[in-house]
């Protein structure tokens, strides 16, 4: 199991899946399922699913954990914590956000309560929150959380090198400040090249944030000088949604500068990436459509534009019974009007 966690954070899942479930069956063969370590793989191997979109199988594992730890541990310790830091991390790549804060937010107040905990430990829950409020738009949510975070890097305790990788990543993506994320996306890009080299599977897209910063900044060289590197990064190796999500942002800044015909090569690649293999992330199918729609019209190819965008609105309203169950009808029309407006300005 320990072996394994060293493949994931090598990058090297297909060895480490092969791993967990050897020791899957070694525990069921010694009737040893009552060791701690047991519901510890469980949790370690739901996370593995998840990150693959094996949701069903991510939360049986996980639960089945949570279950065993419980009966060991209690409600009141780093291992329960741990274990709703997983389920709420299994939830937010499904998209239940409701579900996810709740998990992220249990796991922190246990954390709180207890003393001797690691830091690393504690920053991971505040990573995954700040990064849950930043998708989804919350940066009030966001802010304190970013703060900690961005402190924390003072800290001489704090000695992983990956962690550090991850947690400058999405604090890059705070773009409150835009010093700041440049900063931090900036560090990001050098753990990473420590723990991997400088050709790593994270580069492309850590370039294509700078870019991004560089054009709200206006900074046309530096959007420029990134955009190259993020081209020349990408190798097309990463997962695909990965990959899909990279190349519509990438053309979508080029549409933004007027290079239509680039932007057009971009998107083709990222359609026939989405042909090869199944998008399993609904929210870069989404992007996928919308980024097609708006560089197809772009292109003056109206009537496959105007496909596209119908498209994504069928998807778009076919989700709001699960995602907006909440709302009554009114609010429901209410916000298919609104995203409709905002859509098409």
């Amino acid at each position: 199991s320990g072996l394994a966690l060293l493949y994931r954070d090598m990058l090297r899942n297909r060895e480490a899946e092969n791993l967990y479930e050897k020791a899957y069956k070694v525990f069921l063969a010694d009737s040893d399922t009552l060791n701690p370590q047991f519901p510890a793989l469980l949790s370690d191997m739901g996370t593995l699913m998840a990150e693959q979109y094996r949701f069903k199988e991510a939360l049986q594992l996980i639960r089945r954990a949570i279950r065993s730890d419980l009966s060991i541990y209690g409600e009141h310790s780093f291992t329960h914590a741990a274990d709703l830091n997983n389920l709420g991390y299994t939830y937010n790549r499904m998209n239940n956000l409701a579900e996810a804060e709740q998990c992220y937010k249990a796991s922190m107040q246990i954390k709180k309560k207890l003393q001797h905990q690691r830091v690393d430990s504690w920053l991971t829950s505040v990573n995954n929150l700040l990064s849950f409020y930043v998708n989804t738009g919350r940066e009030t949510d966001a802010k304190l959380l970013a703060e900690e975070l961005g402190n924390s890097f003072a800290n001489n305790g704090f000695t992983d090198t990956l962690k550090r990788a991850v947690f400058a990543n999405n604090l890059g993506k705070n773009w409150g400040n835009y010093e700041r994320s440049q900063f931090f996306l900036n560090e990001s890009l050098k753990y990473y090249a420590a723990m991997y080299d400088d050709n790593n599977p994270f580069a492309a897209e850590l370039f294509l944030d700078l870019a991004l910063v560089d054009l709200a900044r206006q900074d046309t060289a530096g959007l420029r000088s990134n955009l190259e590197k993020a081209a020349s990064a990408y190798k097309g190796g990463n997962d695909i949604n990965t990959s899909v999500n990279l190349l519509c942002n990438l053309a979508m800044i080029l549409k933004e500068l007027g290079q239509t015909a680039d932007a057009f090569v971009y998107i083709t690649k990222a359609l026939k990436l989405s042909n090869q293999s199944e998008l399993k992330d609904r929210t870069v199918r989404e992007q996928l459509l919308i980024t097609s729609a708006q560089v197809y019209a772009e292109a003056g190819r109206t009537a496959e534009s105007i496909a596209f965008f119908n498209t994504y609105l069928e998807g778009k309203y076919s989700s709001l019974e699960k995602d907006f169950s909440y709302m009554t009808e009114t609010e429901k029309l209410f916000f298919i009007e609104e995203f409709d407006h905002q859509v098409t300005q």
